[in-house]
């Protein structure tokens, strides 16, 4: 009999996860243990619960009762031993958790509301290592009371759920999650990859190469419609685009009335809202706005930021978790002649403070353009697009744009891109790129593009998919060797 451990993920996921576990304990005879936030979630996994499912509730990492186990050596040396198994440093969950132990890196990059763990973490930088040690310390009581041998969660970006990557290393407990498709609308699969990419994808790529196989017609058709009509392929970020377009003035009134239901800071969140507003008035007159043609008349490359504090970077990219420091970097390596065209995420619109983008807007060649801007002007007119490994460059190639990428990509696999791998000589992959250097001719390239756009929809899960279909790709997951071969990229450093 299995005993599944679950972490009840956002609203986006919950639906499937719930049928999933309610599948699982019907026909499979799990046993499930869900950890939920509050109790909406135990309302919303209701049926699990009266099937058997143990709810765990996350700890409050505030609680500073306990912590002379620091004074001993047991807990150190598990976490070691769980850092050794798994290859990296516990510090990346401090970076992980940026909204509030790890907040001293995100200084000066954005706003955010003050609580007490981002308080103290602020004033006393030894206090984000007593929070890892809360988190082990959790994490290792709920596995002793309900010894799992599998984990599924939604990505592996939270604290807790990152921390839990770690200790499942330790113990060899497989720890899946599932991942949205960032390049087929409404597609999801799960992968034990740690940057959360398609491993079934890009093996059954590679034996498409091999076998030297046709892309399907469907796959032409969607890279011609693309480019005569671009849009945003990464189905969660066009969903944030959607829900920002669709807010109304009541948006943020409900926000508070929830709030208070939830005894949260209505106050603090109310300034929040209030501050947003006022310095997007002022942050605008520091963006420039260009139309399609006169964009033509410019030399430039295009980088896009993303939200922040964002996993992409935090967990998948931690050298370029700055965004500062990036685009000061790619800065200092512009060729003659050429501007640096950044376009703000709407994400973070009215978060910065003005000091950042008066920053940016300083160094030299640096132009910041309207985040409400349509990106695909600037990508379309963009003598080169770099992206630590962002979802603009699988856009950029779809429409035939050069791309740089400064880190490990899902589209890495089509091999299409330019990869940074020695980031100090990047000036030299810049030049590389505006000087018109091609891997294939077009016709091999758009092959590429069309394999990898099958390989994507052959091994993903529609939206309607049934919790059998999910089922079934976790146990092949569970059992393909070539995937535990694919697992944890850092191996190659």
């Amino acid at each position: 009999m299995k005993r599944v451990f679950c972490f009840a993920p956002s609203a986006m996921w919950a639906g499937i996860f719930k049928d999933l576990l309610i599948h699982g304990q019907k026909v499979e005879g799990w046993d499930v243990g869900i950890m939920g936030n509050d109790d909406s979630d135990k309302k919303f996994f209701s049926e699990n619960f009266k099937l058997g499912a143990k709810q765990y509730l996350p700890p409050d990492l505030s609680n500073e009762e306990h912590d002379e186990e620091f004074e001993n050596g047991k807990l150190k040396h598990i976490i070691k031993e769980c850092e050794n198994a798994s290859g990296m440093s516990v510090s990346r969950i401090i970076l992980n958790g940026e909204r509030n132990m790890g907040s001293a890196f995100a200084e000066g990059l954005y706003y955010l509301r003050c609580n007490k763990i981002r308080k103290i973490s602020l004033s006393n930088n030894s206090y984000p290592e007593k929070v890892i040690y809360r988190i082990f310390r959790y994490i290792i009581n709920v596995f002793e009371d309900f010894r799992p041998d599998l984990i599924i969660s939604a990505r592996y970006a939270a604290p807790i759920i990152f921390a839990t990557y770690f200790y499942s290393k330790r113990y060899n407990i497989p720890h899946i999650v599932l991942q949205y498709s960032k390049m087929k609308n409404k597609r999801f699969f799960w992968t034990d990859d740690l940057l959360m990419y398609n491993t079934f994808a890009k093996n059954a790529f590679d034996k498409k190469l091999e076998n030297n196989t046709r892309a399907s017609d469907e796959a032409y058709n969607y890279i011609a419609e693309y480019r005569k009509k671009p849009d945003i392929a990464n189905f969660y970020v066009a969903n944030l685009f959607k829900r920002r377009s669709q807010e109304t003035w009541i948006q943020p009134i409900k926000g508070y009335y929830f709030s208070f239901l939830n005894n949260q800071g209505v106050l603090s969140k109310i300034y929040q809202e209030s501050r947003g507003y006022l310095v997007q008035y002022f942050h605008k007159k520091l963006m420039k706005s260009y139309e399609y043609d006169d964009l033509k008349k410019i030399k430039y490359i295009y980088f896009p930021l993303h939200k922040e504090p964002e996993l992409m970077l935090n967990l998948k990219a931690p050298l370029w978790h700055n965004s500062s420091h990036t685009i000061k970097y790619i800065s200092s390596m512009l060729p003659i002649g050429y501007k640096l065209i950044v376009r703000e995420h709407i994400k973070n619109w009215g978060r910065r403070y003005t000091r950042y983008y008066r920053f940016l807007s300083r160094l030299p060649g640096v132009i910041l353009v309207d985040p409400f801007d349509s990106q695909f002007k600037y990508i379309e007119n963009a003598d080169l697009v770099i992206t630590e490994n962002g979802s603009t460059g699988w856009e950029a190639l779809l429409l035939k744009k050069p791309v740089i990428t400064l880190d490990k990509t899902f589209y890495d696999v089509a091999n299409l891109a330019i990869k940074a791998t020695i980031p100090s000589g990047l000036d030299k992959y810049i030049m590389k790129a505006l000087n018109g250097y091609n891997k294939y001719n077009s016709e091999e390239y758009d092959r590429r593009l069309g394999l990898f756009l099958d390989a994507e929809k052959e091994n993903s899960l529609s939206m309607e998919s049934k919790a059998v279909d999910h089922l079934q790709m976790i146990e092949k997951l569970l059992n393909e060797e070539f995937t535990h071969k694919e697992n944890c990229i850092l191996e190659e450093y």
